[in-house]
Protein backbone atom coordinates (compact mmCIF):
# COMPACT_ATOMS: atom_id res chain seq x y z
CA UNK A 1 0.00 0.00 0.00
CA UNK A 2 1.12 3.55 -0.64
CA UNK A 3 -0.22 7.00 0.15
CA UNK A 4 -0.86 9.01 -3.01
CA UNK A 5 -1.33 12.71 -3.61
CA UNK A 6 -4.79 13.03 -5.19
CA UNK A 7 -4.16 16.41 -6.79
CA UNK A 8 -0.95 15.22 -8.48
CA UNK A 9 -2.55 12.02 -9.78
CA UNK A 10 -5.50 13.91 -11.26
CA UNK A 11 -3.04 16.27 -12.93
CA UNK A 12 -1.18 13.25 -14.32
CA UNK A 13 -4.41 11.84 -15.76
CA UNK A 14 -4.98 15.21 -17.42
CA UNK A 15 -1.43 15.35 -18.81
CA UNK A 16 -1.51 11.82 -20.22
CA UNK A 17 -4.98 11.89 -21.79
CA UNK A 18 -5.71 15.56 -22.57
CA UNK A 19 -2.56 17.62 -22.24
CA UNK A 20 -0.55 18.49 -25.32
CA UNK A 21 2.63 16.80 -24.08
CA UNK A 22 1.03 13.43 -23.43
CA UNK A 23 -1.36 12.91 -26.32
CA UNK A 24 0.68 11.31 -29.09
CA UNK A 25 2.88 9.24 -26.82
CA UNK A 26 -0.10 7.81 -24.92
CA UNK A 27 -1.85 6.83 -28.14
CA UNK A 28 1.25 5.08 -29.49
CA UNK A 29 1.60 3.09 -26.28
CA UNK A 30 -2.12 2.25 -26.23
CA UNK A 31 -2.10 1.00 -29.79
CA UNK A 32 0.89 -1.25 -29.12
CA UNK A 33 -0.71 -2.71 -25.97
CA UNK A 34 -4.18 -3.16 -27.48
CA UNK A 35 -2.88 -4.89 -30.60
CA UNK A 36 -1.49 -7.64 -28.35
CA UNK A 37 -4.67 -8.11 -26.31
CA UNK A 38 -7.25 -10.88 -26.52
CA UNK A 39 -9.37 -9.88 -29.53
CA UNK A 40 -13.02 -10.62 -30.35
CA UNK A 41 -13.32 -10.70 -34.14
CA UNK A 42 -16.47 -10.31 -36.25
CA UNK A 43 -16.51 -11.14 -39.97
CA UNK A 44 -19.92 -10.16 -41.37
CA UNK A 45 -20.38 -10.79 -45.12
CA UNK A 46 -23.41 -8.47 -45.33
CA UNK A 47 -21.60 -5.56 -43.69
CA UNK A 48 -18.54 -6.18 -45.86
CA UNK A 49 -20.75 -6.23 -48.99
CA UNK A 50 -22.31 -2.91 -48.00
CA UNK A 51 -18.82 -1.46 -47.51
CA UNK A 52 -17.73 -2.65 -50.97
CA UNK A 53 -20.90 -1.15 -52.48
CA UNK A 54 -20.08 2.24 -50.94
CA UNK A 55 -16.50 1.91 -52.18
CA UNK A 56 -17.70 1.10 -55.72
CA UNK A 57 -20.07 4.08 -55.76
CA UNK A 58 -17.36 6.45 -54.53
CA UNK A 59 -14.94 5.21 -57.20
CA UNK A 60 -17.33 5.17 -60.19
CA UNK A 61 -20.05 7.62 -59.18
CA UNK A 62 -22.82 5.05 -59.71
CA UNK A 63 -24.43 2.09 -57.98
CA UNK A 64 -23.05 -1.42 -58.68
CA UNK A 65 -25.27 -3.78 -60.66
CA UNK A 66 -27.28 -6.56 -59.03
CA UNK A 67 -24.78 -9.07 -60.40
CA UNK A 68 -21.85 -7.26 -58.80
CA UNK A 69 -23.71 -7.04 -55.48
CA UNK A 70 -24.41 -10.77 -55.67
CA UNK A 71 -20.70 -11.33 -56.24
CA UNK A 72 -19.84 -9.21 -53.19
CA UNK A 73 -22.26 -11.29 -51.11
CA UNK A 74 -20.82 -14.61 -52.28
CA UNK A 75 -17.28 -13.38 -51.65
CA UNK A 76 -18.24 -12.48 -48.09
CA UNK A 77 -19.76 -15.92 -47.49
CA UNK A 78 -16.60 -17.61 -48.80
CA UNK A 79 -14.49 -15.45 -46.49
CA UNK A 80 -16.65 -16.59 -43.57
CA UNK A 81 -16.06 -20.23 -44.63
CA UNK A 82 -12.33 -19.58 -44.85
CA UNK A 83 -12.24 -18.20 -41.34
CA UNK A 84 -14.31 -21.11 -40.02
CA UNK A 85 -11.66 -23.53 -41.30
CA UNK A 86 -8.86 -21.39 -39.82
CA UNK A 87 -10.50 -21.20 -36.39
CA UNK A 88 -11.04 -24.98 -36.34
CA UNK A 89 -7.33 -25.65 -36.86
CA UNK A 90 -5.81 -22.86 -34.75
CA UNK A 91 -5.72 -23.68 -31.03
CA UNK A 92 -5.27 -20.02 -30.10
CA UNK A 93 -8.67 -19.16 -31.64
CA UNK A 94 -12.08 -19.94 -30.09
CA UNK A 95 -15.34 -19.98 -32.06
CA UNK A 96 -18.15 -17.95 -30.46
CA UNK A 97 -20.88 -18.15 -33.11
CA UNK A 98 -21.28 -18.83 -36.83
CA UNK A 99 -23.84 -18.68 -39.63
CA UNK A 100 -23.45 -18.67 -43.42
CA UNK A 101 -23.00 -14.88 -43.37
CA UNK A 102 -21.37 -14.09 -39.99
CA UNK A 103 -18.63 -15.64 -37.88
CA UNK A 104 -17.53 -14.41 -34.44
CA UNK A 105 -14.43 -15.78 -32.73
CA UNK A 106 -11.76 -14.85 -30.20
CA UNK A 107 -8.03 -14.66 -30.87
CA UNK A 108 -6.48 -15.36 -27.50
CA UNK A 109 -3.54 -13.49 -26.07
CA UNK A 110 -0.41 -15.50 -26.78
CA UNK A 111 3.33 -15.23 -26.23
CA UNK A 112 5.25 -14.00 -29.26
CA UNK A 113 8.13 -15.66 -31.09
CA UNK A 114 10.59 -13.71 -28.95
CA UNK A 115 10.70 -14.75 -25.30
CA UNK A 116 8.98 -12.29 -22.97
CA UNK A 117 6.88 -10.68 -25.72
CA UNK A 118 3.24 -10.98 -26.73
CA UNK A 119 1.97 -11.69 -30.23
CA UNK A 120 0.42 -8.83 -32.23
CA UNK A 121 -3.12 -10.17 -32.73
CA UNK A 122 -4.16 -7.21 -34.87
CA UNK A 123 -1.40 -7.95 -37.38
CA UNK A 124 -2.20 -11.67 -37.18
CA UNK A 125 -5.84 -11.04 -38.15
CA UNK A 126 -4.80 -8.81 -41.04
CA UNK A 127 -2.17 -11.30 -42.29
CA UNK A 128 -4.43 -14.37 -42.08
CA UNK A 129 -7.30 -12.47 -43.71
CA UNK A 130 -5.06 -11.71 -46.68
CA UNK A 131 -4.30 -15.43 -47.00
CA UNK A 132 -8.04 -16.13 -47.20
CA UNK A 133 -9.20 -13.20 -49.35
CA UNK A 134 -6.50 -12.88 -52.01
CA UNK A 135 -6.72 -16.48 -53.36
CA UNK A 136 -10.51 -16.10 -53.60
CA UNK A 137 -10.18 -12.91 -55.63
CA UNK A 138 -7.47 -14.36 -57.86
CA UNK A 139 -9.34 -17.57 -58.66
CA UNK A 140 -13.05 -16.82 -58.37
CA UNK A 141 -13.84 -13.12 -57.98
CA UNK A 142 -11.19 -11.35 -60.09
CA UNK A 143 -13.90 -9.85 -62.31
CA UNK A 144 -15.15 -7.76 -59.37
CA UNK A 145 -11.80 -6.06 -58.78
CA UNK A 146 -10.15 -5.62 -62.18
CA UNK A 147 -7.20 -3.23 -61.93
CA UNK A 148 -7.61 -2.81 -58.19
CA UNK A 149 -5.81 -5.81 -56.72
CA UNK A 150 -2.39 -4.17 -56.77
CA UNK A 151 -1.04 -0.78 -55.75
CA UNK A 152 0.84 1.53 -58.12
CA UNK A 153 4.06 0.10 -56.70
CA UNK A 154 3.00 -3.44 -57.62
CA UNK A 155 2.26 -4.65 -54.09
CA UNK A 156 -0.87 -6.71 -53.40
CA UNK A 157 -3.69 -4.41 -52.30
CA UNK A 158 -5.77 -5.42 -49.29
CA UNK A 159 -9.39 -5.48 -50.51
CA UNK A 160 -10.60 -5.74 -46.92
CA UNK A 161 -9.27 -3.67 -44.04
CA UNK A 162 -9.17 -4.49 -40.35
CA UNK A 163 -10.64 -2.05 -37.89
CA UNK A 164 -11.10 -1.65 -34.15
CA UNK A 165 -14.73 -1.20 -33.14
CA UNK A 166 -13.73 2.24 -31.93
CA UNK A 167 -10.78 4.41 -32.79
CA UNK A 168 -7.84 3.82 -30.48
CA UNK A 169 -6.47 7.20 -31.48
CA UNK A 170 -9.53 9.17 -30.38
CA UNK A 171 -11.72 7.31 -27.91
CA UNK A 172 -8.66 5.62 -26.48
CA UNK A 173 -7.98 8.74 -24.43
CA UNK A 174 -11.30 8.37 -22.67
CA UNK A 175 -10.75 4.64 -22.19
CA UNK A 176 -7.37 5.08 -20.53
CA UNK A 177 -8.65 7.99 -18.39
CA UNK A 178 -11.52 5.79 -17.18
CA UNK A 179 -9.09 2.97 -16.38
CA UNK A 180 -6.85 5.28 -14.36
CA UNK A 181 -9.83 6.78 -12.52
CA UNK A 182 -11.07 3.26 -11.64
CA UNK A 183 -7.64 2.43 -10.22
CA UNK A 184 -7.71 5.60 -8.20
CA UNK A 185 -11.28 5.01 -6.93
CA UNK A 186 -10.31 1.54 -5.66
CA UNK A 187 -8.25 3.24 -2.93
CA UNK A 188 -9.21 4.60 0.49
CA UNK A 189 -9.70 8.37 0.59
CA UNK A 190 -8.92 10.51 3.63
CA UNK A 191 -11.95 12.66 2.80
CA UNK A 192 -15.06 10.84 1.43
CA UNK A 193 -16.13 14.05 -0.32
CA UNK A 194 -12.98 13.90 -2.45
CA UNK A 195 -13.90 10.38 -3.53
CA UNK A 196 -17.41 11.49 -4.50
CA UNK A 197 -15.96 14.26 -6.68
CA UNK A 198 -13.65 11.83 -8.50
CA UNK A 199 -16.51 9.34 -8.89
CA UNK A 200 -18.59 12.09 -10.50
CA UNK A 201 -15.85 12.64 -13.12
CA UNK A 202 -15.71 8.89 -13.81
CA UNK A 203 -19.50 8.52 -14.11
CA UNK A 204 -19.65 11.51 -16.44
CA UNK A 205 -17.60 9.68 -19.09
CA UNK A 206 -20.66 7.53 -19.81
CA UNK A 207 -22.64 10.66 -20.69
CA UNK A 208 -20.20 11.61 -23.45
CA UNK A 209 -20.33 8.29 -25.27
CA UNK A 210 -17.72 6.10 -23.57
CA UNK A 211 -19.05 2.53 -23.23
CA UNK A 212 -18.10 0.14 -20.45
CA UNK A 213 -16.46 -2.17 -23.01
CA UNK A 214 -14.17 0.70 -24.06
CA UNK A 215 -12.68 1.20 -20.58
CA UNK A 216 -9.06 0.08 -20.82
CA UNK A 217 -7.70 -2.10 -18.04
CA UNK A 218 -3.93 -2.53 -18.02
CA UNK A 219 -1.82 -4.87 -15.90
CA UNK A 220 1.94 -5.09 -15.51
CA UNK A 221 4.38 -2.24 -15.92
CA UNK A 222 6.94 -0.94 -18.38
CA UNK A 223 7.55 -3.28 -21.31
CA UNK A 224 5.40 -6.03 -19.72
CA UNK A 225 2.16 -4.02 -19.82
CA UNK A 226 -0.85 -5.86 -21.24
CA UNK A 227 -4.54 -5.11 -21.70
CA UNK A 228 -7.01 -7.18 -19.69
CA UNK A 229 -9.87 -5.74 -21.75
CA UNK A 230 -10.98 -7.84 -24.73
CA UNK A 231 -10.59 -5.74 -27.88
CA UNK A 232 -13.17 -5.96 -30.70
CA UNK A 233 -12.00 -6.14 -34.32
CA UNK A 234 -13.95 -6.47 -37.55
CA UNK A 235 -13.47 -6.90 -41.29
CA UNK A 236 -14.36 -3.78 -43.28
CA UNK A 237 -13.33 -1.82 -46.34
CA UNK A 238 -10.73 0.93 -46.12
CA UNK A 239 -13.45 3.45 -47.03
CA UNK A 240 -15.58 2.34 -44.09
CA UNK A 241 -12.54 2.50 -41.82
CA UNK A 242 -11.90 6.14 -42.73
CA UNK A 243 -15.57 7.05 -42.27
CA UNK A 244 -15.60 5.44 -38.84
CA UNK A 245 -12.46 7.30 -37.85
CA UNK A 246 -14.13 10.61 -38.70
CA UNK A 247 -17.07 9.72 -36.46
CA UNK A 248 -14.82 8.59 -33.63
CA UNK A 249 -12.71 11.72 -33.96
CA UNK A 250 -15.75 13.83 -33.14
CA UNK A 251 -16.57 11.53 -30.20
CA UNK A 252 -12.95 11.73 -29.04
CA UNK A 253 -12.99 15.52 -29.16
CA UNK A 254 -16.13 15.53 -27.01
CA UNK A 255 -14.50 13.20 -24.48
CA UNK A 256 -11.35 15.32 -24.36
CA UNK A 257 -13.40 18.48 -23.84
CA UNK A 258 -15.32 16.84 -21.01
CA UNK A 259 -12.16 15.56 -19.29
CA UNK A 260 -10.47 18.93 -19.61
CA UNK A 261 -13.33 20.77 -17.88
CA UNK A 262 -14.22 18.05 -15.35
CA UNK A 263 -10.65 17.38 -14.15
CA UNK A 264 -9.86 21.07 -13.87
CA UNK A 265 -13.02 21.74 -11.88
CA UNK A 266 -12.47 18.73 -9.59
CA UNK A 267 -8.85 19.65 -8.86
CA UNK A 268 -10.00 23.12 -7.80
CA UNK A 269 -12.59 21.71 -5.38
CA UNK A 270 -10.48 19.12 -3.54
CA UNK A 271 -9.89 19.37 0.19
CA UNK A 272 -6.54 20.78 1.29
CA UNK A 273 -3.75 18.19 0.90
CA UNK A 274 -6.16 15.53 -0.42
CA UNK A 275 -4.71 12.01 -0.09
CA UNK A 276 -5.78 8.45 -0.80
CA UNK A 277 -4.27 5.01 -0.23
CA UNK A 278 -3.56 2.71 -3.15
CA UNK A 279 -4.95 -0.44 -1.48
CA UNK A 280 -3.66 -2.95 -4.00
CA UNK A 281 -0.06 -2.03 -3.27
CA UNK A 282 0.78 -2.48 -6.96
CA UNK A 283 2.00 0.12 -9.42
CA UNK A 284 -0.94 2.47 -10.08
CA UNK A 285 -2.28 2.56 -13.62
CA UNK A 286 -1.09 6.16 -13.89
CA UNK A 287 2.51 5.12 -13.35
CA UNK A 288 2.13 2.07 -15.59
CA UNK A 289 1.23 4.29 -18.54
CA UNK A 290 3.98 6.77 -17.70
CA UNK A 291 6.58 4.01 -17.53
CA UNK A 292 5.45 2.50 -20.83
CA UNK A 293 5.73 5.87 -22.58
CA UNK A 294 9.20 6.63 -21.29
CA UNK A 295 10.69 3.13 -21.14
CA UNK A 296 10.11 1.95 -24.69
CA UNK A 297 12.87 -0.30 -26.14
CA UNK A 298 14.02 2.59 -28.38
CA UNK A 299 14.15 5.05 -25.50
CA UNK A 300 15.96 2.59 -23.24
CA UNK A 301 18.56 2.05 -25.96
CA UNK A 302 19.04 5.81 -26.23
CA UNK A 303 19.46 6.10 -22.46
CA UNK A 304 22.07 3.31 -22.39
CA UNK A 305 24.04 4.92 -25.23
CA UNK A 306 23.74 8.30 -23.46
CA UNK A 307 22.23 9.84 -26.57
CA UNK A 308 19.23 10.88 -24.49
CA UNK A 309 18.60 11.57 -20.83
CA UNK A 310 15.55 10.37 -18.93
CA UNK A 311 14.48 13.55 -17.17
CA UNK A 312 11.12 12.14 -16.04
CA UNK A 313 10.31 10.48 -12.74
CA UNK A 314 9.70 7.21 -14.62
CA UNK A 315 13.01 5.41 -14.44
CA UNK A 316 13.71 1.90 -15.62
CA UNK A 317 11.39 -0.48 -13.73
CA UNK A 318 13.11 -2.41 -10.95
CA UNK A 319 13.04 -6.15 -11.59
CA UNK A 320 11.07 -8.12 -9.03
CA UNK A 321 13.32 -10.38 -6.99
CA UNK A 322 11.86 -13.71 -6.00
CA UNK A 323 13.28 -13.96 -2.50
CA UNK A 324 12.04 -17.51 -2.05
CA UNK A 325 13.74 -18.66 -5.24
CA UNK A 326 16.93 -16.94 -4.17
CA UNK A 327 16.82 -18.66 -0.80
CA UNK A 328 16.22 -22.16 -2.09
CA UNK A 329 16.06 -22.90 -5.82
CA UNK A 330 15.45 -26.60 -5.22
CA UNK A 331 11.98 -25.88 -3.84
CA UNK A 332 10.70 -24.23 -6.99
CA UNK A 333 8.02 -26.13 -8.91
CA UNK A 334 7.80 -25.67 -12.64
CA UNK A 335 4.35 -25.30 -14.20
CA UNK A 336 2.64 -23.97 -17.29
CA UNK A 337 1.42 -20.40 -17.19
CA UNK A 338 -2.32 -20.08 -16.46
CA UNK A 339 -2.63 -23.82 -15.81
CA UNK A 340 -2.65 -23.85 -12.04
CA UNK A 341 -4.16 -26.86 -10.27
CA UNK A 342 -4.74 -27.18 -6.56
CA UNK A 343 -5.00 -24.39 -4.04
CA UNK A 344 -3.21 -22.06 -1.72
CA UNK A 345 -3.69 -18.82 0.12
CA UNK A 346 -2.03 -15.46 0.19
CA UNK A 347 0.20 -14.00 2.91
CA UNK A 348 -2.76 -12.69 4.90
CA UNK A 349 -4.21 -16.20 5.07
CA UNK A 350 -0.89 -17.65 6.17
CA UNK A 351 -0.80 -15.14 9.01
CA UNK A 352 -4.23 -16.36 10.15
CA UNK A 353 -2.99 -19.95 10.64
CA UNK A 354 -2.33 -21.12 14.17
CA UNK A 355 1.20 -21.71 15.33
CA UNK A 356 0.57 -25.46 15.30
CA UNK A 357 -0.65 -25.35 11.72
CA UNK A 358 2.51 -23.55 10.67
CA UNK A 359 4.82 -25.95 12.51
CA UNK A 360 7.14 -28.10 10.47
CA UNK A 361 5.71 -31.40 9.29
CA UNK A 362 6.25 -33.75 6.30
CA UNK A 363 3.57 -31.97 4.26
CA UNK A 364 4.75 -28.45 4.97
CA UNK A 365 6.45 -28.05 1.61
CA UNK A 366 3.36 -29.24 -0.31
CA UNK A 367 1.20 -26.87 1.69
CA UNK A 368 3.51 -23.94 0.91
CA UNK A 369 3.27 -24.77 -2.79
CA UNK A 370 -0.51 -24.87 -2.47
CA UNK A 371 -0.47 -21.45 -0.85
CA UNK A 372 1.59 -19.93 -3.65
CA UNK A 373 -0.58 -21.53 -6.33
CA UNK A 374 -3.84 -20.22 -4.90
CA UNK A 375 -2.41 -16.73 -4.74
CA UNK A 376 -1.64 -17.02 -8.47
CA UNK A 377 -5.18 -18.24 -9.13
CA UNK A 378 -6.65 -15.34 -7.17
CA UNK A 379 -4.61 -12.79 -9.12
CA UNK A 380 -5.36 -14.43 -12.47
CA UNK A 381 -9.13 -14.46 -11.85
CA UNK A 382 -9.25 -10.92 -10.47
CA UNK A 383 -7.44 -9.62 -13.54
CA UNK A 384 -10.30 -10.80 -15.78
CA UNK A 385 -13.28 -10.85 -13.40
CA UNK A 386 -14.71 -7.38 -14.30
CA UNK A 387 -14.77 -8.25 -18.01
CA UNK A 388 -16.30 -11.68 -17.31
CA UNK A 389 -19.02 -10.12 -15.15
CA UNK A 390 -19.85 -7.70 -17.97
CA UNK A 391 -20.08 -10.58 -20.44
CA UNK A 392 -22.57 -12.36 -18.17
CA UNK A 393 -24.69 -9.24 -17.54
CA UNK A 394 -27.94 -8.57 -19.36
CA UNK A 395 -31.60 -9.48 -18.90
CA UNK A 396 -32.84 -11.09 -16.70
CA UNK A 397 -29.70 -10.18 -14.69
CA UNK A 398 -28.40 -6.66 -14.13
CA UNK A 399 -27.65 -4.62 -17.26
CA UNK A 400 -24.22 -3.07 -17.69
CA UNK A 401 -24.35 0.72 -17.94
CA UNK A 402 -21.35 2.53 -16.44
CA UNK A 403 -19.15 -0.46 -15.58
CA UNK A 404 -18.96 0.67 -11.95
CA UNK A 405 -20.56 -2.51 -10.60
CA UNK A 406 -18.56 -4.97 -12.70
CA UNK A 407 -15.28 -3.15 -12.01
CA UNK A 408 -15.87 -3.44 -8.26
CA UNK A 409 -16.18 -7.25 -8.23
CA UNK A 410 -13.09 -9.02 -6.91
CA UNK A 411 -12.04 -12.10 -4.98
CA UNK A 412 -10.74 -11.26 -1.50
CA UNK A 413 -9.57 -14.71 -0.46
CA UNK A 414 -9.34 -18.37 -1.46
CA UNK A 415 -8.92 -20.77 1.46
CA UNK A 416 -8.74 -24.57 1.66
CA UNK A 417 -11.75 -26.05 3.46
CA UNK A 418 -13.14 -29.55 3.98
CA UNK A 419 -13.43 -31.20 0.54
CA UNK A 420 -13.60 -27.79 -1.15
CA UNK A 421 -12.01 -24.39 -1.64
CA UNK A 422 -13.74 -21.45 0.02
CA UNK A 423 -13.77 -18.47 -2.34
CA UNK A 424 -14.86 -15.15 -0.86
CA UNK A 425 -15.57 -12.08 -2.96
CA UNK A 426 -16.90 -8.59 -2.61
CA UNK A 427 -18.36 -5.84 -4.76
CA UNK A 428 -19.50 -2.24 -4.36
CA UNK A 429 -22.30 -2.71 -1.81
CA UNK A 430 -23.50 0.88 -2.04
CA UNK A 431 -25.85 1.01 -3.92
CA UNK A 432 -25.88 -2.50 -5.48
CA UNK A 433 -26.54 -4.49 -2.28
CA UNK A 434 -30.19 -3.47 -2.54
CA UNK A 435 -30.58 -5.96 -5.43
CA UNK A 436 -30.01 -8.78 -2.93
CA UNK A 437 -33.46 -7.74 -1.60
CA UNK A 438 -32.06 -6.83 1.80
CA UNK A 439 -34.07 -3.59 1.91
CA UNK A 440 -37.74 -2.68 1.83
CA UNK A 441 -37.97 -2.55 -1.98
CA UNK A 442 -38.27 -5.89 -3.76
CA UNK A 443 -36.40 -6.48 -7.02
CA UNK A 444 -36.66 -9.35 -9.52
CA UNK A 445 -34.63 -12.35 -8.31
CA UNK A 446 -32.52 -12.21 -11.49
CA UNK A 447 -31.09 -8.84 -10.35
CA UNK A 448 -29.28 -10.48 -7.40
CA UNK A 449 -25.53 -9.84 -7.95
CA UNK A 450 -24.48 -12.99 -6.08
CA UNK A 451 -25.32 -15.62 -8.76
CA UNK A 452 -23.91 -13.32 -11.45
CA UNK A 453 -20.52 -12.94 -9.75
CA UNK A 454 -20.40 -16.61 -8.67
CA UNK A 455 -21.07 -17.71 -12.27
CA UNK A 456 -18.31 -15.42 -13.53
CA UNK A 457 -15.81 -16.74 -10.97
CA UNK A 458 -16.63 -20.37 -11.80
CA UNK A 459 -16.27 -19.67 -15.52
CA UNK A 460 -12.81 -18.20 -15.07
CA UNK A 461 -11.74 -20.89 -12.60
CA UNK A 462 -12.54 -23.77 -14.98
CA UNK A 463 -9.21 -23.61 -16.77
CA UNK A 464 -7.18 -22.90 -13.65
CA UNK A 465 -8.19 -25.49 -11.07
CA UNK A 466 -9.97 -28.82 -10.69
CA UNK A 467 -11.14 -28.35 -7.09
CA UNK A 468 -14.74 -28.01 -5.98
CA UNK A 469 -15.53 -24.39 -5.12
CA UNK A 470 -17.75 -22.86 -2.48
CA UNK A 471 -18.32 -19.23 -3.38
CA UNK A 472 -19.63 -16.69 -0.87
CA UNK A 473 -19.81 -12.92 -0.54
CA UNK A 474 -17.54 -11.60 2.19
Amino acid sequence: MSVRDLDKDLQEIFDLTVGKDGDKRVIRVLRRILNRAESRVTVDSQTFGTDLRAQYKKRTGKEPSAKVMEGYGNLGKDIVKGWENKVKTDKSMTLISKSTTVIVFVIQEKEGAKKGTLRDNFSLFRKENQKIVQPLIKSKYHHLFRGRTRTKGGDIRAIGDVGHDYSVTEKGRGGVAAGMLDNLLAGDFDNPNDRDKVQKVRDGLATVGLKASEVLKISGSGSTMRSTTTISLSLESDTSNRTKQDTDKKAGEEIRGYLKDALKKTKGNLSSGAKYVNKEGSTPFIDQVGEAIVNTPFKMSMYRKRKAKNATRYKRPVKNVNKEKKANKSRQVKGKRNNITGGGVDSAMVASLTKGQRAADPKKEDFAIKIRNLLKVKRAINARLPAEVRRNMGKPALTNRTGRFSNSAKITSIMPAAQTLMVKYTYRLNPYETFENTGSKKWPSGYNPKPLIAKSIRGLALGLMNDKLTIRRE
